[in-house]
């Protein structure tokens, strides 16, 4: 809201206060007031905080700027903790996910086979 009006330290003391009652969203806004300063280490330790609590969209910042950095090895294991809760298929901002795995990854941590649409529904009941 405050960043709307170039209030990024308004903002970052309203994220604040949400996050010190509770909601993890509050610390990814708050990680990105910090990563959009300079402040890459603080936005890095914020997002953690997020993830601890549980906030998949932190996974998601943090295997970007491991990618970043040229840590893909890294990268990669944050970027399948986000996809384990299901976070990259319900939120555009899991792009860096869908690219890696478009069809998703089975319950052993492979990638998925593309589904053949032709053999599905023929193989379906005729009605």
């Amino acid at each position: 809201m405050r960043e709307l009006h170039w209030d990024d330290e308004g903002a970052k003391a309203f994220y604040r206060r949400a996050a010190d009652a509770g909601d993890s969203g509050a610390l990814v806004c708050i990680a990105q007031l910090q990563d959009k300063a300079g402040d890459h280490d603080g936005a890095q330790a914020t997002y953690w905080q997020a993830a601890d609590r549980g906030n998949p969209a932190a996974f998601v910042h943090l295997a970007r700027m491991r990618e970043e950095a040229g840590d893909h090895d890294r990268a990669e294991v944050l970027y399948r903790l986000a996809a384990d809760t299901g976070f990259a298929y319900m939120n555009p901002i899991g792009a860096g996910i869908h690219a890696r795995w478009p069809d998703g990854l089975d319950p052993n941590g492979k990638p998925s086979q593309p589904w053949d649409k032709a053999k599905l529904l023929s193989d379906l009941p005729n009605s």
